[in-house]
Formats: structure tokens, sequence, C-alpha cells
């Protein structure tokens, strides 16, 4: 590991001499002596090391200054903000821990939950599907017919038909 620099910039395994990061979360082009811009995808602070490496902010803290003795693939975020990659905020998890803390801090929905918050959203009922298959199964209909007469899209219509949606209604 590299030594901390005066300024708590330690070089960036694999970018010595090029980047640095610190505990806060910082990256330093070292050879311009400027912090990096980041930017977010997904809710991830990420930064470019060059011309075309992405790298996540989070794993570059946790790589630099936490030691992943477990070996374990994931960094976590203790507070659940996803842009706030200080030294202290993360940890390295397994896979199933860090689904387990979303679900335990309200991070993430369970899948049940999302569906049924999908089903109360729907616009056509169970009901309405049973009859544009009914509708589909006599011939005398295509989807974009059916799609009018229920004022709904094609696609909507061909999800139903072929089960994609509104399985329950058989």
């Amino acid at each position: 590991m590299s030594e901390i620099n005066l300024s708590g910039f330690i070089d960036i395994s694999g970018y010595e001499g090029l980047y640095a990061v610190n505990r806060k979360g910082e990256v330093r082009s070292i050879r311009k002596n400027i912090i990096l811009k980041q930017w977010y995808t997904l809710g991830y602070l990420y930064v470019s090391l060059g011309k075309s490496n992405k790298e996540r902010v989070n794993r570059l803290v946790a790589k630099t200054f936490i030691p992943n003795t477990e070996n374990k693939p994931e960094v976590n975020h203790k507070n659940g903000i996803k842009a706030d990659n200080n030294i202290d905020n993360l940890e390295w998890v397994t896979g199933s821990e860090n689904k387990k803390h979303a679900y335990k801090n309200g991070l993430r929905e369970s899948k049940n939950a999302v569906k049924a918050m999908a089903i109360s959203r729907r616009k056509l009922s169970i009901q309405d599907a049973v009859e544009i298959k009914k509708l589909y199964k006599t011939g005398n209909y295509f989807y974009r017919q059916i799609g009018e007469i229920y004022n709904v899209s094609l696609d909507t219509i061909y999800h139903i038909i072929k089960n994609k949606t509104y399985r329950e209604a058989m």
C-alpha cells in the first residue's frame, strides 16, 4: 500500500503515480493536481481514470482504505446514501448481506411489495384481461382492434394474450 501524502490522498492500485483517492471519496489526478469531476449513474458516483476507465468511487475508497480479509465482493453504504463515499460509511459485504441491509433499512422493497404496487396501478381489471383473451380467441379481432376497444396500446394487448402480464386472468 502506498504512503499517505500530506493531503491525505493514497495512490489508487493499478494507477500509481497517476491517480489518488482520500478517505472522503475525492479522487485526484496527480499529474494535473486537480480533484476529478464525479457523476451519478443509478445513484452511484463514478469517476474516469484515463480515457476509457470508469470506476465507482465507493469501490476505489474501499479497495484503498478498507481491508477485505474475507474477500467479500460488494461495497455497502452503511447509511444507505450511495453518494456518501466517506470511509466511515463503507464496508465490504456479500451480495446477501447487502440485500438484507437494504430490506432492513427500507432501501429496497420486497418483490411481493413491488408486484402489489404494480398491480394496484393497472389500468385494466382482471376481468378486462379475461375478456381480451376471449375476444382474441374468437379470431375476429386483432391486437390493434382490441387495444382500441379498451383504450390501451398494442403492446399491452400483446402482453396480456401472451401471458406476460395479467397471468391470473385465465
